[in-house]
């Protein structure tokens, strides 16, 4: 995955949310077998291959990434049109 050539990674973000809030590794692997629609109970019993298990936690991570940058490009554009509405009054 990438943004303007460079790896989501390492493509640094313009606009950073400073929420504040931490969460536990247990909560986002949670979050990540919700989020893919797995059985919880399954989940949480450790029934599914741990390979799965941390490509479902990796694509969760990415997704996270993925709307973090989306969000940034969209404020970009944002400003960008908010200035050139700004020239023409």
């Amino acid at each position: 995955m990438r943004r303007r050539g460079d790896p989501i990674q390492a493509a640094g973000l313009r606009r950073r949310l400073s929420h504040g809030i931490t969460f536990s590794a247990r909560y986002e692997q949670i979050d990540a077998a919700i989020a893919a629609g797995m059985d919880l109970e399954r989940w949480v019993g450790n029934k599914y291959d741990r390979r799965l298990m941390a490509d479902v936690v990796a694509w969760h991570r990415l997704h996270g990434m993925i709307e973090a940058h989306l969000d940034d490009a969209r404020a970009r554009d944002y400003e960008k049109q908010s200035a050139r509405r700004k020239g023409r009054r």
